[in-house]
């Protein structure tokens, strides 16, 4: 993930409209394929997402939204993980 990341990234800021929706496509799948892995890069990864709402292309808008859904779901579902192993008497935590 942490080599793959910033190449993802760095495709997201292209100027390019195809390379971005293909960039954020991944980052949705990505967020449905490996939530756990993706979590620790939430903190860089959402507000990337969230700037490009705002893209002139609607495509590339379209995509943004998607994916920051699919990131919402994933981080959804790792937190009512950790809330279940946590009340079966494991010591875990849930990130805010």
């Amino acid at each position: 993930m942490k080599l793959v990341l910033p190449a993802i990234l760095q495709g997201v800021d292209d100027s390019a409209w195809r390379t971005k929706q293909g960039s954020i496509e991944l980052l949705g799948t990505m967020a449905y394929l490996a939530p756990k892995q993706l979590s620790t890069s939430l903190p860089t990864v959402v507000p990337i997402l969230g700037k490009t709402l705002s893209d002139p292309h609607p495509k590339v808008q379209a995509s943004a939204k998607k994916a920051l859904e699919e990131v919402r779901c994933q981080s959804v579902r790792i937190c009512l993980f950790i809330k279940y192993a946590s009340s079966q008497g494991l010591n875990t935590s849930c990130p805010e």
